[in-house]
């Protein structure tokens, strides 16, 4: 909850309010913990108008993210797009690529979960860098103690701006 809301205030000072997220997580509780992030990101944001931010989507495979960010991109017009993961971003560069969108000129990325394929991209893009032993930490309490109510067991992480974030004031 609170890296979300730390990214999206870092996106909102860059002048983002047009935000895509797509959701493609099973847990329903995270998918409205993060419609209720925005919501408060965005004061005065209708639970509609988040949930069109945060779509719940169901892909499994590249063909389906090429898929769901032509239709996406053309039908959000969004000035930033949130990914989860490494590989969530491969396939929205890759897109980008192939159809001419230019980061951060067009479209400014960020992704929650960098890893190490951030190393990889030219922009370098904007991400969470996630501490290792704080994630194990995390994951032994989880397995302890459960899932907790809200959001996710906190961890440790620093926000890396890279270039894929466009300043649009």
């Amino acid at each position: 909850r609170e890296a979300l809301g730390e990214v999206l205030a870092f996106l909102k000072n860059h002048g983002h309010s047009k935000i895509l997220m797509p959701w493609p997580g099973a847990s329903q509780r995270l998918h409205s913990n993060c419609i209720e992030i925005f919501m408060n990101a965005f004061n005065g944001l209708s639970q509609k108008a988040a949930e069109a931010m945060v779509p719940a989507v169901d892909i499994l495979s590249g063909k389906d993210w090429a898929s769901f960010w032509s239709k996406a991109l053309a039908s959000k017009k969004p000035s930033c797009v949130i990914v989860g993961n490494g590989l969530e971003a491969v396939a929205l560069v890759s897109f980008c690529a192939t159809r001419g969108i230019s980061i951060p000129q067009q479209i400014s990325v960020f992704v929650l979960d960098g890893g190490e394929l951030m190393e990889w991209f030219t922009p370098a893009l904007a991400h969470l860098k996630m501490d290792d032993a704080s994630e194990a930490k995390a994951f032994m309490q989880w397995v302890t103690n459960g899932y907790p109510d809200k959001g996710s067991i906190p961890t440790d992480y620093d926000l890396v701006p890279g270039a894929s974030v466009a300043m649009l004031r």
